[in-house]
């Protein structure tokens, strides 16, 4: 009887909420503020992926400008370690994304479960960030602005997917001064206030590097004052464990002013960096156009960037029925299509129904005014104060006065382990698979000689 009544349930979970241009929306695996993610299933192809459903009533005007952000990196960028997106789809009141299931999680998670990596599995990780983040930046003059290792997925290959471009930021004939990021990430130039470019990036990259090895933050996310961030770097200091090459590709990404801290084209010969992938040369750059528009209702009319099909998926597209020619002049076009939703699904095939994740909801972060002295919120949700109002992520200037870089002559040092090192903390869920959390990171201290670990 037990049994039977599984066997049932099953069958019910099997069954799709919504069938939307070939694609079968089943269970729900997480959820947000303004959006649900769920399994679905490409019925032409047998393929699984995500399905990132936005309420689009539920959205204020900023959250609408970030969800055209990312409509507009996915459909113009192309790299092997960002996330995919196979369509796009509407309802009345609800714009679903079709997107590659990432399905072992976030490299948070991951990085939480091993209490840090080993510096050559750090490595082999970090080279498919930088080559992706550094696509960006030359082919695309975007900026993520918002990078955290739970930003960064990885799919069923173990390989490095970088999503959520919600606050991603063009320095294309343009001086980016919105104060954006997560605490503990953010470089110095953002807390100042200052214009800032694609260099800020490659801070928040190196904070990144130095997690995944430690499963600690190198600095405070416990104070956000543009004074104590560059204290805190100039007394840098680096496990004994580090290798040579990687505290000095650190320091050199620690650099607190922007101006002489290297570009990811100065850093790809270093030598810890070896097995970089060179850079195409025949490609030529393609900045990333924002779209603006009156009403969703234009969005399924958003064109995609050309692509040179795969022959080989070309022949799995002929076997279902699709003209060979029809399709590469579709794809030439950028069309958005049910063809080339097949060709995409089958780009980067999931035939096996990934496990639903084990999630509890994310507590809200807890805004802070930019400017403001108060301490940056965490992972823990907490009451605002009755002062305090919602963190602004519109791409408005920050307002505040804040003290240039000329301000302070100190450079980061490397000295004998004898100071501070922030654990990392796991996320309050189990990460979903598309949507990155707003979870923040916690100080506590350990001894850096012989770094504690803990089990999360």
């Amino acid at each position: 009887m037990e049994e039977g009544e599984k066997n049932e349930e099953e069958i019910e979970k099997e069954k799709p909420l919504l069938t939307i241009d070939d694609f079968e929306i089943m269970e729900q695996i997480g959820k947000g503020a303004f959006s649900h993610v769920h399994v679905a299933k490409h019925v032409p192809t047998g393929c699984y992926c995500a399905a990132k459903i936005i309420e689009i009533n539920s959205l204020k005007d900023e959250e609408f400008a970030g969800i055209m952000r990312e409509v507009s990196v996915f459909m113009q960028v192309d790299h092997p370690n960002i996330c995919n997106l196979y369509r796009i789809s509407m309802t009345d009141d609800q714009l679903i994304f079709f997107m590659e299931y990432a399905s072992r999680g976030t490299l948070l998670d991951y990085v939480n479960s091993k209490s840090g990596l080993t510096e050559f599995e750090a490595q082999r990780y970090f080279i498919q960030i930088f080559s992706a983040l550094r696509h960006l930046h030359i082919y695309h003059f975007l900026v993520h602005r918002d990078l955290k290792l739970e930003n960064i997925l990885i799919d069923a290959k173990g390989n490095m997917k970088l999503t959520d471009f919600g606050l991603a930021g063009s320095y294309y004939n343009n001086h980016m001064r919105t104060f954006v990021g997560t605490a503990g990430y953010q470089p110095p130039e953002i807390l100042a206030g200052n214009e800032y470019d694609e260099k800020c990036d490659v801070w928040s990259l190196g904070v990144c590097l130095y997690a995944m090895i430690t499963g600690t933050l190198p600095f405070s996310t416990q104070n956000a004052s543009f004074r104590a961030l560059v204290q805190e770097a100039s007394e840098m200091i680096y496990p004994q464990n580090f290798s040579p090459p990687l505290v000095d590709i650190l320091r050199k990404m620690f650099e607190i002013r922007p101006n002489q801290r290297p570009s990811l084209i100065q850093l790809q010969s270093h030598p810890w960096l070896r097995g970089v992938p060179q850079l195409g040369t025949n490609v030529a750059p393609t900045p990333v156009i924002f779209y603006k528009v009156p009403n969703l209702s234009v969005v399924k009319k958003f064109k995609r960037r050309t692509i040179k099909p795969d022959p080989k998926i070309l022949e799995q597209c002929e076997e279902k029925g699709i003209d060979k020619e029809q399709l590469t002049d579709l794809l030439s076009k950028g069309a958005t299509s049910p063809e080339t939703a097949i060709y995409f699904c089958l780009l980067h095939p999931l035939q096996q129904k990934p496990e639903k994740p084990k999630f509890k909801p994310t507590p809200p972060p807890v805004p802070i005014i930019p400017g403001s002295r108060q301490k940056r919120a965490t992972g823990l949700s907490a009451p605002l104060p009755p002062n305090i109002q919602k963190l602004d992520r519109s791409m408005g200037p920050r307002k505040g006065s804040v003290p240039l870089f000329s301000s302070t002559s100190k450079t980061p040092q490397v000295v004998t382990p004898t100071g501070k090192q922030h654990p990392v903390r796991a996320s309050s869920n189990k990460s979903n698979p598309i949507m990155a959390s707003t979870n923040r990171l916690l100080k506590k201290p350990v001894t850096p000689t012989t770094p504690k670990r803990r089990p999360l």
